[in-house]
Protein backbone atom coordinates (compact mmCIF):
# COMPACT_ATOMS: atom_id res chain seq x y z
CA UNK A 1 0.00 0.00 0.00
CA UNK A 2 0.81 3.73 -0.39
CA UNK A 3 2.00 5.23 3.26
CA UNK A 4 0.45 8.78 3.59
CA UNK A 5 1.72 10.15 7.14
CA UNK A 6 -0.47 12.12 9.26
CA UNK A 7 0.86 14.20 11.92
CA UNK A 8 -0.28 15.22 15.28
CA UNK A 9 1.34 16.91 18.24
CA UNK A 10 0.71 14.66 21.27
CA UNK A 11 3.06 16.95 23.85
CA UNK A 12 4.32 20.73 23.90
CA UNK A 13 7.36 20.07 21.70
CA UNK A 14 6.86 16.20 21.28
CA UNK A 15 6.14 15.29 17.58
CA UNK A 16 3.98 11.57 17.29
CA UNK A 17 3.52 10.32 13.57
CA UNK A 18 0.73 8.60 12.77
CA UNK A 19 1.00 6.51 9.23
CA UNK A 20 -2.02 5.69 6.99
CA UNK A 21 -2.13 2.82 4.64
CA UNK A 22 -3.58 3.23 1.38
CA UNK A 23 -4.69 0.32 -0.11
CA UNK A 24 -3.79 0.12 -4.26
CA UNK A 25 -5.86 -1.41 -6.82
CA UNK A 26 -3.30 -2.90 -9.32
CA UNK A 27 -4.37 -2.51 -12.65
CA UNK A 28 -2.70 -4.16 -15.57
CA UNK A 29 -3.77 -2.47 -19.13
CA UNK A 30 -3.66 -4.51 -22.55
CA UNK A 31 -4.21 -1.83 -25.25
CA UNK A 32 -2.32 -1.25 -28.59
CA UNK A 33 -2.41 2.09 -29.35
CA UNK A 34 0.54 3.50 -27.84
CA UNK A 35 -0.97 6.82 -27.15
CA UNK A 36 -3.71 5.30 -25.14
CA UNK A 37 -2.30 3.31 -23.07
CA UNK A 38 0.44 5.46 -21.64
CA UNK A 39 -2.32 7.89 -20.97
CA UNK A 40 -4.17 5.54 -19.06
CA UNK A 41 -1.09 4.38 -17.01
CA UNK A 42 -0.53 7.86 -16.48
CA UNK A 43 -3.89 8.51 -14.78
CA UNK A 44 -3.89 5.02 -12.89
CA UNK A 45 -0.05 5.97 -11.73
CA UNK A 46 -1.07 9.06 -10.21
CA UNK A 47 -4.56 8.50 -8.96
CA UNK A 48 -4.71 7.37 -5.24
CA UNK A 49 -5.59 4.10 -4.53
CA UNK A 50 -4.36 2.67 -8.29
CA UNK A 51 -1.30 1.54 -9.55
CA UNK A 52 -0.30 0.50 -13.10
CA UNK A 53 1.49 -2.59 -12.97
CA UNK A 54 1.79 -3.84 -16.69
CA UNK A 55 1.05 -2.18 -19.77
CA UNK A 56 0.95 -3.98 -22.95
CA UNK A 57 0.37 -3.49 -27.09
CA UNK A 58 -1.12 -7.02 -27.43
CA UNK A 59 -1.86 -10.32 -25.75
CA UNK A 60 1.16 -12.23 -27.17
CA UNK A 61 2.34 -13.43 -23.90
CA UNK A 62 -0.99 -12.97 -21.72
CA UNK A 63 -0.63 -15.87 -19.07
CA UNK A 64 2.98 -14.41 -18.57
CA UNK A 65 2.39 -10.51 -18.48
CA UNK A 66 -1.01 -11.19 -16.56
CA UNK A 67 0.96 -13.33 -13.55
CA UNK A 68 4.14 -11.11 -13.90
CA UNK A 69 1.97 -7.90 -13.48
CA UNK A 70 0.22 -9.49 -9.61
CA UNK A 71 -2.82 -7.75 -10.96
CA UNK A 72 -6.43 -7.50 -9.41
CA UNK A 73 -7.68 -5.63 -12.43
CA UNK A 74 -7.26 -5.71 -16.26
CA UNK A 75 -7.99 -3.45 -18.78
CA UNK A 76 -8.56 -4.75 -21.83
CA UNK A 77 -9.13 -3.45 -25.54
CA UNK A 78 -11.56 -5.93 -28.01
CA UNK A 79 -9.72 -5.18 -31.17
CA UNK A 80 -6.26 -6.05 -30.89
CA UNK A 81 -3.77 -7.73 -33.32
CA UNK A 82 -3.06 -11.11 -33.00
CA UNK A 83 -4.79 -12.80 -30.29
CA UNK A 84 -8.36 -10.33 -29.46
CA UNK A 85 -9.76 -8.72 -26.01
CA UNK A 86 -12.92 -11.25 -26.77
CA UNK A 87 -10.58 -14.42 -27.02
CA UNK A 88 -8.16 -13.24 -24.29
CA UNK A 89 -10.99 -12.72 -21.78
CA UNK A 90 -11.81 -15.95 -22.35
CA UNK A 91 -8.61 -16.99 -21.07
CA UNK A 92 -8.27 -14.79 -18.64
CA UNK A 93 -11.83 -16.20 -17.01
CA UNK A 94 -10.27 -19.54 -16.92
CA UNK A 95 -6.84 -18.90 -15.57
CA UNK A 96 -7.34 -16.14 -13.17
CA UNK A 97 -10.90 -16.17 -11.91
CA UNK A 98 -9.94 -14.08 -9.08
CA UNK A 99 -9.57 -11.16 -11.28
CA UNK A 100 -11.52 -8.63 -12.51
CA UNK A 101 -11.45 -8.12 -16.42
CA UNK A 102 -12.97 -4.98 -17.76
CA UNK A 103 -13.20 -4.89 -21.79
CA UNK A 104 -13.55 -1.43 -23.36
CA UNK A 105 -13.47 -0.69 -27.75
CA UNK A 106 -12.23 2.75 -28.54
CA UNK A 107 -14.45 3.40 -31.76
CA UNK A 108 -13.62 6.32 -34.49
Amino acid sequence: GVVSPNFAIAAPGRLVTFVKIIPVTRVAIFEDSKHLRETIQFLLDNTDGYSCTGAYPDCSNLLDDIATSCCDIILMDIEMPGLTGIEATKIINENFRFIINIVFCVYN
